[in-house]
């Protein structure tokens, strides 16, 4: 079982706000892009997992448990237990921050009108 820093319900409360600004963004957000739609949905359904299991249990019931290599050089000799939720989460993550700097960014760089200078004018030979 991990260490929890501060008490459940400091995680229950801050779950419930950022689910509340996640769905207040999806409903006021115009653009119509379904990859910040679809990753914003991964992380409020494992949050609505993860708050679940703290009303029911008091805590998160983590059961995935995956023993890979040990991992010297970052000191990493037991990797983490997680559940469905956690993962859900993570996904929506780096799905969201993917999308937003580099695919936005794409998009940004094509929708800019490009500047065309205009040729100077050819004086001909008056003669």
């Amino acid at each position: 079982m991990g260490t929890r820093i501060g008490p459940s319900w400091v995680y229950t409360v801050l779950t419930i706000a950022a689910l509340i600004l996640i769905v207040r963004y999806l409903f006021s957000d115009k653009s119509e892009n379904m990859t910040t739609a679809f990753a914003l949905s991964l992380i409020s359904g494992g949050a609505v997992g993860n708050l679940i299991d703290r009303i029911r249990f008091g805590k998160v019931v983590d059961f995935i448990d995956l023993d890979f290599p040990d991992i010297e050089f970052l000191n990493l000799y037991r990797w983490f237990t997680f559940n469905i939720a956690d993962a859900a989460i993570s996904i929506g993550l780096v799905v969201f921050i993917v999308n937003i700097f580099i695919l936005d960014r794409r998009k940004a760089d094509s929708d800019s009108p490009v500047e065309i200078e205009e040729a100077p004018e050819i004086k001909g030979d008056n003669r």
